[in-house]
């Protein structure tokens, strides 16, 4: 059951998506545009993993910032887990990412 969830979940199109849901909430007088949303290499985490990337720039009335979102999905026995990293103005260094996704992997029980 969970395996057909995740793979509901996991598809090529989730970087798009959630890029288009990030757009969205961005309200006036501010707007985000949408420069590239991929999969992108992550350490395999769970039973099943996927990791992609949201880039982005953001316009205020004051300034203009650049955004990365990653998206790191992971299965372990029945638990999904979707953890999003933010950073404003350069990615997230990926050890960060990566130390973050290994200590809830750790908590996931089976």
């Amino acid at each position: 059951m969970a395996k057909r969830g995740y793979a509901r979940v996991a598809v090529r199109q989730l970087p798009a998506c959630f890029g288009e849901l990030f757009v969205r909430g961005i309200t006036k007088p501010s707007s985000a545009k949408v420069v590239s949303a991929r999969p992108i290499a992550f350490p395999k985490a769970g039973d099943r993993s996927n990791a992609y990337r949201l880039v982005a720039s953001v316009k205020t009335p004051t300034v203009t910032l650049p955004v990365t979102a990653d998206i790191v999905l992971f299965n372990k026995g029945r638990t999904d887990v979707a953890m999003i990293f933010l950073g404003i103005a350069r990615p997230l260094p990926a050890s960060v990412e990566q130390t973050a996704v290994a200590r809830v992997l750790s908590r996931v029980t089976r």
